[in-house]
C-alpha cells in the first residue's frame, strides 16, 4: 500500500490535478460535509464517536477529488447511471423472490411473529427489503427513484421510447410501491411534477388537455388502490396523536416517533444553538433531551434524529445548517439554469430525504451521495 502511495505521488501531474479542481472547484462542494465534521471534531466531548464519522465522511472529500482527476465524460455518466440503474433492478427483483420464498416457507402473507397492532407484510417495506438485503427501505427507495429518475427523463425528455427503457421504469415503479417507503413515495410524487411541468411547458394545448385528463386518471386510481389495499392504507392513514411515556414500540408508527424525536430534537438544539454539540455528539444530546421528556423508548432504541436539517444543527449550529443549505441551493440553481435535469431530480430527492432521515450519517447515504453529487454535478454532464 506505502509503495502504491509513493508511486502515485510521483507519477501525478501535480500542476494538472491544481488546474483540474480549480476548473470544477464546483463538484467539490460535497466535501464541505466532511471538512465540516472535521471541524466539528474540535470541540466534540466524544472523541471515538466523533474521529469514526470523520472517517466515515472523508469519502466526500475522497470521490470528488477522484471524479475530478478522472473528467467523466456525458456519455461515461450515463453509462455509469444506466449500469447503477440494472443493478437496483436486480437487487429489488431479488428482494421480491427472498419474500416469495418466505410467504410459500411460512404459508402465509404476514409475518406472525410481529403480530400486533401493526401488520408486517412480507413484500412490502421492511419485511421486503431488510431481510433480503439488509438495507432499510429508506436507502433502496432512495437509490430505485434515481433511477426512475433518469429513466423519465430518458423516455419523456429524450423521447427515448425504446420497450427496454418503458419496460424499466414499469418494473421500477412496480418495486417503489412494493418498497413502499414515505419518504421514497414523496420523492416520486416530486419528480412526475417537475415531468409533468417540463411536458406542460413544451406541449400544444390540445396535448396538455390530454397530458392532464391521463394524470388525472392515474392520481384518481392511485387514490383509489390507497383507500383499498390494506398494506398501502395501513401505512398512510395512522394517527398522529403520541405519547412519550408509552414504552412499547407497537405503540408507535413510522410518522408519530418522529414528530416524537423531532420535538426533543428541538430542545437539544436550544442548549448550543450557535455552535452545536460537535461531531458525534448529537445522539448524546438527543438522549438528554429524551431523558428530560420522558421519552424512554427513544432513549432505549439510542435514536438519531431523523432529519437531516435538525441533525447537523445539533452537531454543528448554524455552520451545520448553512453547509447543508449551501449544498444543496447551488447545485439546484446550476441544474436549473444548465438544464441539467438529473441533477434536479438528484437535488430534490436529497433535500426531501433530508426530512425524515439522517442520511449523511450512514455509509449508504454518503457513498451514494458521494458518488453521484460530483458525477452529475460535474460541468457539461448529462445536461438532458
Amino acid at each position: 500500500m506505502f509503495a502504491l502511495a509513493t508511486t502515485t505521488v510521483a507519477v501525478c501531474d501535480w500542476r494538472m490535478l491544481k488546474d483540474n479542481l480549480i476548473a470544477n472547484r464546483r463538484v467539490l462542494l460535497a466535501g464541505l460535509i466532511g471538512l465540516l465534521n472535521l471541524l466539528g471534531l474540535l470541540y466534540s466531548s466524544n472523541i471515538p464517536k466523533g474521529f469514526a464519522l470523520v472517517e466515515r465522511s472523508a469519502i466526500t472529500v475522497a470521490l470528488p477529488v477522484m471524479i475530478v482527476m478522472v473528467g467523466p465524460s456525458k456519455e461515461e455518466v450515463d453509462r455509469v447511471v444506466y449500469f447503477f440503474t440494472i443493478t437496483c433492478l436486480v437487487a429489488c427483483s431479488y428482494c421480491l423472490v427472498f419474500s416469495l420464498w418466505r410467504v410459500y416457507q411460512e404459508g402465509g402473507l404476514v409475518n406472525q411473529a410481529k403480530m400486533s397492532d401493526r401488520t408486517y407484510y412480507y413484500f412490502i417495506n421492511n419485511e421486503l427489503t431488510e431481510s433480503a438485503l439488509s438495507i432499510s427501505p429508506i436507502y433502496l427507495g432512495l437509490y430505485v427513484n434515481l433511477c426512475i429518475g433518469y429513466l423519465l427523463i430518458r423516455v419523456f425528455i429524450r423521447k427515448d421510447r425504446s420497450k427496454s427503457s418503458i419496460a424499466l421504469l414499469l418494473l421500477l415503479h412496480f418495486f417503489q410501491a412494493l418498497i413502499f417507503a414515505v419518504s421514497a413515495i414523496l420523492g416520486l410524487l416530486a419528480m412526475w411534477s417537475l415531468i409533468v411541468i417540463w411536458l406542460a411547458l413544451h406541449l400544444s394545448v390540445k396535448k396538455r388537455i390530454a397530458l392532464l385528463g391521463v394524470f388525472a386518471g392515474l392520481f384518481i386510481a392511485l387514490t383509489f388502490s390507497i383507500y383499498n389495499i390494506k398494506p398501502l392504507h395501513d401505512r398512510i392513514f395512522v394517527s398522529l396523536e403520541y405519547d412519550l411515556t408509552r414504552v412499547h414500540v407497537s405503540n408507535w408508527t413510522g410518522i408519530t416517533i418522529r414528530l416524537a424525536v423531532w420535538q426533543c430534537a428541538v430542545e437539544a438544539i436550544r442548549d448550543t444553538p450557535v455552535f452545536g454539540h460537535g461531531t458525534g455528539d448529537a445522539e448524546e444530546a438527543l438522549s438528554k433531551a429524551f431523558k428530560n421528556r420522558g421519552f424512554e423508548l427513544a432513549e432505549m432504541l439510542t435514536m438519531n434524529a431523523h432529519n437531516q436539517y435538525l441533525h447537523s444543527y445539533i452537531m454543528h449550529g448554524i455552520l451545520g445548517i448553512m453547509v447543508i443549505l449551501v449544498v444543496l441551493i447551488f447545485p439546484l440553481y446550476s441544474s436549473v439554469v444548465e438544464k441539467n435535469y438529473l441533477l434536479t431530480i438528484f437535488i430534490a430527492l436529497f433535500a426531501l430525504g433530508f426530512l425524515t432521515e439522517v442520511i449523511l450519517v450512514v455509509q449508504k447515504g454518503l457513498v451514494f451521495f458521494s458518488i453521484f453529487y460530483p458525477l452529475l454535478y460535474f460541468p457539461g454532464v448529462q445536461r438532458r
